[in-house]
């Protein structure tokens, strides 16, 4: 069954805290204007991400000129791929991670499980139990990215609501990316602390990035 990418209260969120580590780099923080430029990139990525699905799909190809904070190479059966960190920009009291996959291979890349957690159901309270019983398609969102706030020595899961619904692209099984084309993808978190000004990023197949300065 097709599921959408829900509007959650604040309320509804929650992460999964954990034990954290250190970061070392320091890419320059974007301004306001940056930081609305990426929040309308994640918007039209969710809006473009939902209106094909199927094993038919179209490519998903987005162009947008973002910032990159970082890249890393990594490599997908076979297929070599490229991930950018964009940003991560804090509203109110969700926090946004906003990164690009890009194909650097010759023949079309199928995204599926490249950044899910694998896990087969979700994080619905402030320790991280988990449902018995969920809805969740393994290998299909980018619920495995994760924020660790090195300040306070915390990590944070992608949130969910309480139905298990992932603030963060899904159905990634049934969506592909064409030889030389990108796609840029957000994953949501509970904010931290006004006083944490970087944060290290963890990206399934890329690794960490350290260090990363959030824009409010």
């Amino acid at each position: 069954m097709r599921r959408t990418i829900a509007s959650m209260s604040i309320l509804a969120i929650v992460t999964l805290v954990l034990a954290g580590c250190t970061g070392e780099t320091d890419p320059d923080a974007t301004d306001a204007a940056g930081s609305a430029e990426q929040a309308q990139a994640a918007k039209e990525t969710s809006e473009s991400l939902q209106a094909d699905a199927g094993a038919d799909a179209a490519d998903q190809a987005v162009a947008q000129d973002l910032q990159v904070l970082g890249t890393r190479q990594t490599a997908d059966a076979g297929i070599a791929l490229e991930v950018d960190l964009n940003s991560v920009s804090v509203s109110g009291e969700v926090m946004t991670v906003l990164f690009t996959a890009r194909n650097m291979g010759t023949e079309r890349w199928q995204i599926a499980g490249f950044f899910d957690d694998g896990l087969l159901t979700a994080p619905l309270d402030a320790d991280g139990t988990r449902a018995t019983v969920s809805d969740l398609t393994a290998g299909s969102s980018t619920d495995g990215v994760a924020v660790i706030d090195t300040t306070n020595a915390l990590m944070h899961r992608a949130a969910y609501d309480t139905a298990g619904t992932c603030a963060c692209n899904v159905d990634l099984s049934n969506h592909f990316v064409g030889a030389g084309q990108s796609i840029v993808l957000t994953t949501a978190f509970a904010a931290p602390p006004k006083d944490v000004e970087t944060v290290t990023v963890q990206i399934p197949g890329a690794g960490s990035f350290d260090a990363v300065p959030v824009t409010r």
